[in-house]
């Protein structure tokens, strides 16, 4: 996760100095648009935060691969839906991120994983949950186990959740293919476990308590063209500590294994570079990514 300052500091205009010298940052603080502050309470907290374009732009934008940055009108989106939905993202609860597509830059609000947990935890009806990962097993067999660990020797296929609530009678229960998520880069190279297990459990969440988590998505549900190397790897947050789940046995799926296919060695291909450029970033099934701020899109009617 990154880095997040303990108080956010002033909107008021700051010297060119102050961001190293970068132009495009000293031509931001002659626009009055990008200096505009929006203020408003995030979720459970006591106090006002003040952000402005500027702000956003300067801090929580994360740059395409092409070095392109969100426009001022874009910065203004993403404060006006933090306000709606209280997120903060001094405190990382949600940051911007580029993407490139064929139609040109696309920027999606990316909510952080502890977004949801803090907002399950508060709900009156959150009753625990559980996840874990889905591996096949030398034997062929489909098994569910809790956590992220995957042993040598089985293969990760997916990931499942599991939401209690006192209010109903069955947990939402969801599993998700770990071939619909994943990406030959980032994260999913050195933690595939994690992240999908991560998807799993805000996909359970978010169907859970769709009243104060509907249209907020991770950062492993986005299909796009991300800046990585922009991006640092974010911590996984536990769910240690939250209300306890009824402990259950965990059902495991039994499947009649399939006869082994002979497997003939061929030569490893050479490395793409960027094996999803040139595609479009579009969210999945319509949904995924939360807001989409596309190229050139004017929100001047936004008010501050």
């Amino acid at each position: 996760m990154r880095p997040q300052p303990q108080a956010a500091p002033s909107a008021q205009p700051q010297t060119q100095a102050e961001f190293n010298g970068e132009q495009w940052l000293a031509d931001l603080l002659k626009n009055p648009a990008a200096m505009k502050p929006v203020k408003f309470k995030p979720f459970q907290s006591d106090t006002d935060i003040e952000l402005t374009a500027a702000l956003v732009i300067r801090w929580f934008c994360t740059p395409t691969k092409q070095g392109h940055r969100c426009t001022v009108d874009q910065a203004v989106k993403f404060l006006k839906l933090c306000e709606a939905r209280k997120l903060n993202p001094w405190e990382g609860d949600a940051y911007l991120v580029g993407y490139d597509s064929k139609d040109g830059p696309v920027f999606s609000l990316i909510t952080a994983h502890q977004a949801f947990l803090k907002r399950a935890e508060a709900h009156p009806a959150f009753d625990g949950m559980r996840s874990g990962v889905m591996v096949r097993l030398p034997d062929g067999t489909i098994h569910e186990q809790e956590g992220d660990y995957v042993d040598d020797g089985q293969t990760l296929v997916g990931a499942w959740s599991k939401v209690y609530r006192t209010d109903r009678k069955h947990e939402t229960y969801r599993r998700i293919k770990l071939s619909a998520y994943a990406k030959p880069f980032g994260v999913w190279n050195t933690n595939a476990p994690g992240m999908i297990v991560k998807c799993a459990e805000a996909d359970g969440l978010r169907s859970t308590f769709p009243n104060v988590l509907g249209g907020m998505y991770v950062d492993g549900e986005m299909l796009g063209d991300r800046n990585d190397d922009a991006t640092p790897e974010p911590k996984r947050t536990t769910i240690a500590g939250l209300k306890s789940a009824p402990r259950q046995p965990v059902a495991i799926q039994q499947h009649t294994p399939a006869p082994a296919p002979v497997v003939v060695q061929q030569p490893e291909p050479e490395p793409e570079e960027d094996p999803f450029a040139g595609v479009d970033a579009d969210p999945v099934d319509g949904g995924i990514g939360g807001e989409l701020f596309g190229k050139g899109q004017d929100t001047s009617s936004i008010k501050g």
